[in-house]
């Protein structure tokens, strides 16, 4: 999985099918270990961008952990989470809200309301719902993106990676959805601290910095009637893009 994430393909295919074929000599084919074994190999074949082959054996480890672990076992819901995931990159998103759904209202009744996976279920259903054309799921995705940053602030602290992020993705679908002046107040605020905690060259800085860089550029360049204040939205922009898309 580490090399998975670290974008070495080849490497983690070859230790993932070794371990799939291990683990299914030693544990048969509906034991927990061997789920989280298939898991990996979703995964994998999801990076690959094989997303047929990947929605077919997340769909058994989900059906293989609601009979051996429960439908609301942690584990459970963590293969409906990126069941979910998948189901957006193939475009099925409706499929994917139903999922989140489910899986936000399993860890409130099981984990309470301010446990960090809840909080990151409503952020994760939150940004998909922000993104909808139908202006209600705009409005509740505001709604629960602004319960899992303020939730995140109480629980991990204003500088903390997973709040950081919450607050960027809220500040950026304010100024999407014409709150300019909150948004653009809460994008400063994230990357300021991004900057300090994670530093110029994090992905989630550089992210909050491209969110951010943006709405300043279009903002100079709409402002032709203020050449002064243009030019120091300008300015400041190509800093923040430079951070974004460093050379």
């Amino acid at each position: 999985n580490l090399l998975l994430k670290h974008g070495n393909l080849n490497q983690a295919k070859a230790y993932i099918e070794q371990a799939h074929e291990m683990v299914l000599k030693l544990r048969g084919e509906r034991h927990p270990e061997t789920f989280t074994i298939m898991m990996s190999v979703a995964l994998l074949r999801h990076e690959e961008g094989r997303h047929a082959e990947a929605l077919d054996v997340y769909r058994e480890v989900c059906a293989g952990r609601e009979v051996c672990l429960g439908a609301d076992h942690p584990d459970t819901c963590t293969v409906r989470n990126n069941l979910a995931t998948l189901y957006v990159d193939c475009g099925q998103t409706e499929e994917a809200v139903a999922l989140l759904r489910d899986v936000l209202d399993i860890r409130v009744r099981t984990l309470g309301e301010m446990h960090r996976d809840t909080l990151a279920s409503r952020h994760s259903l939150g940004i998909l719902l922000s993104r909808q054309d139908d202006r209600h799921d705009q409005q509740e995705g505001e709604t629960l993106l602004r319960q899992a940053s303020n939730g995140r602030e109480d629980v991990l602290g204003p500088a903390h990676p997973d709040t950081l992020k919450s607050t960027c993705d809220l500040g950026s679908v304010l100024v999407r959805t014409g709150a300019v002046d909150d948004g653009e107040a809460l994008l400063r605020r994230a990357y300021s601290q991004s900057e300090d905690t994670l530093g110029t060259r994090h992905p989630d800085t550089q992210l909050c910095a491209q969110h951010l860089g943006f709405l300043l550029r279009d903002q100079g360049n709409s402002l032709a009637h203020d050449p002064e204040l243009a030019l120091t939205k300008l300015v400041e922009a190509s800093a923040l893009l430079l951070v974004a898309f460093p050379v």
